[in-house]
């Protein structure tokens, strides 16, 4: 091998760039695939990520191989055997070995932190919650839809394999049934009497049965 050249490989940095934004394409995507050991995958999968992530894992790790046996040569050839070692210790060895003992128990601590927080969220504990929330005047609707959410959190988790049981969760009996409406002419005899600026935010209730404050109001 020659001298080393003192000037940057733009294409091999190119080359290095275009592996690493595929890592994010790979990573994102094996929540959607059946592959992969992802602590949170969807319900829905599809064949299309299968076959990309099959085909990317075919080529992306031996170029990344690749280039560092490239870059490696050309540093041995400048500083030898001594200096690369020296190098590669410092570049490479000791953030591992920092992050290793940082990182590690860290991750460690988190996971098992959550685990203990999930089976602490039982049946009984549940209904004191439920018990809480009435006593704030929530409605059994508004408690209700913040029941389905923790029921979906545990669907998931037992989905990812996860969580191994399950509270038993039952929602409340909603008594929230509309009992008064307009007909088309009692409405058109209140928008006239209204501001100009509400006509259009009541006739899109009246059209769709959204909520005013919580459904229309929030749209961009």
């Amino acid at each position: 091998m020659g001298p080393m050249a003192t000037g940057r490989y733009h294409s091999l940095d190119a080359l290095r760039g275009a592996m690493m934004l595929l890592g994010i394409y790979l990573h994102a995507t094996v929540a959607y695939s059946r592959y992969g050991s992802w602590p949170w995958k969807d319900g829905s999968t599809t064949g299309l990520f299968d076959v990309s992530l099959g085909l990317i894992h075919v080529f992306r790790m031996p170029v990344f191989y690749c280039i560092a046996g490239f870059f490696g040569a050309l540093l041995l050839e400048q500083r030898g055997a001594v200096g690369f070692l020296r190098n590669r210790a410092v570049r490479i060895l000791l953030p591992f070995a920092v992050g290793w003992a940082v990182l590690f128990p860290l991750v460690a601590a988190l996971a098992t932190t959550a685990m203990n927080l999930a089976l602490e969220i039982t049946a009984d504990r549940i209904l004191r919650y439920v018990v809480y929330r009435q006593e704030q005047r929530a409605a059994n609707a508004t408690i209700n839809r913040e029941l389905a959410s923790l029921r979906r959190m545990f669907i998931l988790g037992e989905r990812s394999e996860k969580v191994v049981k399950r509270p038993h969760i039952v929602l409340l009996r909603e008594n929230n049934a509309r009992k008064g409406f307009l007909e088309a002419d009692q409405l058109r005899a209140v928008v006239a009497e209204l501001p100009a600026v509400l006509r259009p935010v009541i006739e899109t209730a009246y059209l769709t049965g959204w909520r005013v404050r919580s459904e229309i109001l929030t749209r961009q």
